[in-house]
C-alpha cells in the first residue's frame, strides 16, 4: 500500500498490482536489482577517491584518517549494500518497463526531488557546509539515476 501510494505520487499512477504480496516480489528481476546496488558501490568508489572528492569530503565531514581506519568496514559496507538493495528494490517497479533514458531521468528526478532535498534539510539543521551537501547529495542523486537506468535497461 505504501509503495503503491508513493508510485502514484511519483509517476501519476501506480504500476503495481492492487494487492502486492511476497509472490510479486519473487517475480522481480533480482539480478537487475543487485547490479543496480553494485553500481552504487562502483560510483562511490570513484566519487570518494582522494583525487576526486574524498579528501574534501573527509575534511568537511570531520573524519580523521585514524577514525576512518578504525571503522568496521564489514558493518559499514555490508549495511550500505543492504540499504542499496532496498533502494533498488523500491525503485524497480517504477522503472522496470521503461528505456534506459526514461529510467535514468525518472530516477534522477526522484534523486533531486526527494534525496538531495532530504539531505539538504538534515545538513541545514546540522550546520554542515554547502560543499559537503553537494558532494553527498550529488553522489546519491547520480547513484539512484544510474540504478534506475540499469534496472530499466535490463527490464525494458
Amino acid at each position: 500500500m505504501i509503495i503503491d501510494n508513493l508510485l502514484t505520487l511519483a509517476i501519476g499512477k501506480s504500476r503495481l498490482p492492487k494487492n502486492l504480496n511476497v509472490m510479486d516480489l519473487l517475480s522481480f528481476n533480482w539480478l537487475a536489482i543487485i547490479l543496480a546496488a553494485i553500481s552504487s558501490f562502483a560510483l562511490g568508489f570513484v566519487w570518494y577517491l582522494p583525487q576526486v572528492f574524498g579528501k574534501t569530503w573527509q575534511r568537511l565531514a570531520g573524519l580523521s584518517d585514524e577514525t576512518i581506519r578504525k571503522g568496521n568496514l564489514f558493518t559499514i559496507f555490508g549495511s550500505a549494500f543492504g540499504l542499496s538493495i532496498i533502494m533498488s528494490t523500491i525503485l524497480y517497479p517504477m522503472v522496470e518497463s521503461r528505456t534506459f533514458v526514461e529510467g535514468f531521468t525518472l530516477s534522477l528526478t526522484i534523486g533531486v526531488g526527494f534525496i538531495a532535498t532530504s539531505i539538504g534539510i538534515i545538513y541545514l539543521y546540522q550546520r554542515k557546509s554547502l560543499v559537503l551537501w553537494l558532494i553527498d547529495a550529488g553522489y546519491q542523486v547520480l547513484s539512484i539515476a544510474i540504478m534506475g537506468g540499469i534496472i530499466a535497461l535490463m527490464e525494458g
